[in-house]
């Protein structure tokens, strides 16, 4: 996602309820859910619960802002 106030705002009203995730070691993009997020300084961290069909077998991740779509 591009940084900037707009998606900002969307995150902390609750409008954006599903980001896309790039699988490791693939190419293929997956839908999960936005769970919750934490700003830890300039950075903000999402928790993000995934399918069954993730490849690891993680029920949720955790990525940075920047690395979702």
């Amino acid at each position: 996602m591009i940084v900037n106030h707009i998606t900002i705002e969307l995150l902390t009203a609750g409008d954006i309820t599903h980001v896309t995730v790039l699988c490791p070691y693939t190419s293929i993009f997956k839908k999960c859910k936005l769970i919750s997020f934490v700003k830890i300084k300039n950075d903000y961290i999402l928790k993000l619960k995934v399918g069954k069909d993730w490849l690891s077998g993680h029920k949720y991740i955790f990525r940075s802002f920047e690395e979702v779509v």
